[in-house]
């Protein structure tokens, strides 16, 4: 028989832990630079889970040999869902006043993602890489990882019952928990891609599945707290708060999570291994800790929207408003735990918990319409908005769509043509969305010319022949420009991409035929593969340049929304800037001129686009485009394409 220890629900010193877990989250969301690993405190806040919910489970098991999912969902209803409803009803009502029709549109499509907690997949979709600057002003990012938890608390408990029921076996049981472990882990090794990484729950669930285990050795007798001498007790829990708080400054964005994932969770399994008894266990008992670890839940809920609203409404604002915008999150947080978690999770009576969990449901159903209608409406756009807040939205919106050309196939590719039907077009005209926003300019010089142009285009696409794409609709335009290649009757192509953005990004096929990254010099070896289709044959390719952008940390500066105050609205006539401090842009248009400047005419618009080195931002939709408006109008560095191809 266990000890009571063992088999307690709650242990101090395991929500001091959730206290560890969630500051560093905190701090990392408020000034990333100070700790630049923090974010792995959500990777502490699943082992927990996974140690916690699988606890609970476990001992239904040993106590009936069933899993009574009516009680153990009910109490994650009445745990979960009061404060989160708070909180999306409070962004939505934010965003009314301080959201674009666009933004509030992408708004709506999160909350009801985040009421059926598939958020993670929705971020995934549309989003991709959480730590990117367009990250900071999405109010419901961080519900990525609740909706993991909650994708979790569905599976876990139907397999464990699954294999109880068949085997009625603690070892088999054991057996399948480390297996779906292990497994997990292995996918998220063997992923190359970080944004599907980050956000699947089948290359998270290992995380949950390091607490399941050792609550599987605790519960069924394998490791028995009272049974460790003290030394290893305080070896354990001195050895993992030193992976832990190593993690906290050394674990990078790029990449995550992958092995470096080992710091945070083997740290927090092992404070829990360590036992109440273990030194820096007591310290986590502290009462202070204590107390932030019981509001944790509430503080990780509000403390980003009001971080994320502070980004949008004042992008240009001084850190110390993180500060206060943490300072606020804690009283709410506090208010929330109070007067809104704890009513709920401390019911006693029957029928008041079933009322409970019934009137909560009907809220998330509520709010799930609210989203619906949000998105239904496309984000409200008669909504009285601020002249100002008006012009943000022109410039979001201000993209090319090419509606006017249609769809056809040639050679068994598929390219979107002015002419004719399985006409082969004058010019062809290749890239990602850098090149798709000259559609309009370029629509415009071909009803000028009176001449057939083909678009093939993937936003995100490293368009280029031998190159190799995970995603499936960029690998399909990969291979139909290679059979467009092929078609000798081709003979102008255009081709204009975000040149500097794909080194170490993009794979190829190497020597062996496996796929190797472009910063194995096969960046290189895809451009030579391009400039063999147009060496002494008559063909003709042109290379239109990247005006510049910026991915360094602090980017934002090159974004024209950044400058647009919505607490105190004003209309902005120009946004001058100096060139991007970061020249990847540059070193991906010097690359390019210097191994395709032998057989390509280069289109480059810098001059044009910054004269004298200052870039005015309202030319530019976000931080790596230009509008489309201005392009069709101003873009006058492409003319020489049509005339080139007249001559």
């Amino acid at each position: 028989m266990q000890q009571p220890e063992t088999h307690s629900y709650w242990r101090s010193d395991i929500t001091g832990l959730r206290a560890l877990a969630v500051l560093p989250v905190l701090i990392f969301h408020a000034w990333p630079a100070i700790l630049p690993g923090g974010f792995v405190g959500v990777d502490v806040f699943f082992v927990i889970s996974g140690y916690l919910i699988s606890g609970i489970l476990f001992r239904q098991l040993q106590r009936t040999g069933s899993v009574d999912f009516a009680d153990f969902y009910a109490k994650r209803i009445r745990r979960i869902i009061p404060n989160l409803l708070c909180v999306l009803l409070f962004t939505v009502v934010v965003g009314w006043f301080f959201m674009t029709p666009n933004e509030y549109l992408d708004l709506g499509k999160q909350i009801y993602s985040s009421t059926f907690f598939y958020q993670n997949f929705r971020l995934l979709k549309e989003l991709g890489d959480y730590f990117a600057n367009d990250a900071s002003r999405e109010p419901l990012l961080h519900l990525w990882s609740l909706a993991i938890e909650e994708q979790f608390y569905i599976i876990f408990p139907l397999l464990c019952a699954l294999v109880w029921r068949l085997r009625a076996n603690i070892k088999a049981l054991g057996g399948v928990v480390f297996l779906v472990t292990l497994v997990s882990f292995c996918y998220c090794l063997l992923v190359k891609d970080q944004a599907f990484r980050f956000y699947f729950p089948l290359t998270r669930f290992w995380e949950l599945g390091v607490g399941i285990v050792l609550s599987y050795a605790q519960h069924f007798g394998f490791w028995r707290l009272e049974a460790q001498s003290v030394l290893k007790r305080n070896v354990f829990s001195f050895f993992g708060a030193g992976l832990l708080i190593i993690s906290f400054f050394t674990v990078h964005e790029q990449n995550f999570p992958g092995l470096e994932t080992l710091l945070p969770t083997v740290g927090a399994f092992l404070i829990i291994a360590a036992s109440p008894n273990a030194l820096f266990n007591r310290f986590l008992a502290i009462p202070p800790l204590v107390f932030i670890g019981l509001v944790s839940y509430s503080l990780y809920l509000w403390h980003w929207p009001l971080i994320a609203y502070a980004n949008i409404i004042e992008p240009m604002h001084k850190s110390w408003v993180n500060g206060l915008m943490l300072g606020v999150g804690f009283v709410i947080s506090v208010l929330a735990y109070r007067f809104v978690e704890t009513p709920f999770r401390t019911v006693r009576v029957a029928k008041v918990k079933k009322y409970a969990v019934v009137g909560l449901l009907v809220g998330l159903v509520i709010v799930t319409v609210v989203g619906q209608g949000v998105r239904l409406e496309h984000g409200f756009p008669t909504r009285n908005l601020h002249p100002a807040l008006q012009e943000i939205a022109a410039i979001q919106l201000d993209k090319a769509d090419p509606k006017n050309f249609y769809s056809t196939n040639i050679d068994g590719a598929n390219l979107r043509v002015n002419g004719k039907k399985n006409e082969i077009p004058a010019i062809l005209f290749v890239g990602d969305s850098h090149m798709a926003q000259y559609v309009y300019r370029l629509e415009k010089l071909a009803t000028k010319h009176e001449i057939s142009i083909g678009l093939l285009i993937g936003g995100g696409c490293w368009i280029a022949p031998g190159n190799v794409s995970e995603n499936e609709s960029c690998d399909r335009k990969i291979k139909d420009f290679e059979r467009l290649l092929k078609n000798e009757n081709i003979k102008h192509v255009v081709i204009g991409q975000k040149w500097g953005s794909y080194f170490g990004e993009q794979f190829v096929l190497g020597e062996d035929g496996r796929p190797v990254r472009f910063c194995e010099g096969e960046w290189t070896k895809t451009l030579n593969n391009l400039k063999s289709y147009f060496i002494g044959n008559g063909r003709t390719l042109h290379v239109i340049l990247d005006a510049p952008w910026d991915e360094s940390e602090t980017k934002s500066f090159f974004n024209p929304v950044h400058y647009f105050s919505r607490l105190h609205p004003q209309k902005i006539e120009s946004i001058k800037v100096s060139l991007p401090a970061d020249r990847t842009w540059l070193m991906g248009n010097d690359a390019v001129k210097s191994i395709l400047g032998d057989v390509a005419k280069m289109v480059d618009p810098v001059l044009q686009i910054c004269p004298d080195g200052q870039c005015d931002l309202l030319h530019y939709r976000d931080d790596d485009h230009l509008r489309a408006s201005y392009l069709k109008d101003n873009a006058v560095w492409i003319d020489s394409i049509f005339e080139d191809v007249l001559k």
